[in-house]
């Protein structure tokens, strides 16, 4: 299970929304069951994607983007805990994304205390989707 680690600070977060637009957002185990204790319905936030949990875009913004604002801030996902830092499945480095609109305001050196956390996280999240694929393989071979 994936643990709640620190977080990036980002002091444009009361302004800025545009890393919740056309979200890819992965979640782990832990993320779910935090939102789900809010009470909401996993159908309603939650995609799979590629084996990963995902949140779920509506009208091409993440669910929970409400009038510039995130209804979840204080139990958002791990992942957007470290927004903007990120993981890059096909470089396989970490990075600040470029998709952030204040890209140049983050210098990715800021941030290497993080990333034996970011690390874990993404291996933890590798290993929940292994975990899935196994159990369906279970249920359609019933194993």
């Amino acid at each position: 299970m994936c643990l709640d680690l620190p977080e990036v600070y980002c002091r444009f977060s009361n302004d800025c929304f545009l890393c919740c637009i056309e979200t890819e957002m992965t979640l782990s185990n832990a993320d779910v069951n935090r939102i789900v204790k809010l009470g909401y319905s996993k159908e309603e936030f939650l995609d799979e994607i590629d084996g990963f949990l995902a949140l779920k875009n509506i009208e091409e913004h993440c669910f929970f983007l409400e009038d510039k604002r995130c209804l979840i801030y204080e139990s958002r996902p791990q992942g957007c805990r470290f927004y903007p830092l990120i993981f890059d499945f096909e470089s396989n480095e970490f990075m600040i994304d470029d998709f952030c609109s204040h890209y140049d305001d983050f210098k990715v050196e800021m941030y290497l205390s993080l990333y034996d956390n970011v690390a874990s996280f993404v291996n933890c999240l590798i290993e929940e989707k292994e975990q899935r694929i196994k159990e369906k393989e279970k249920k359609v071979y019933k194993i």
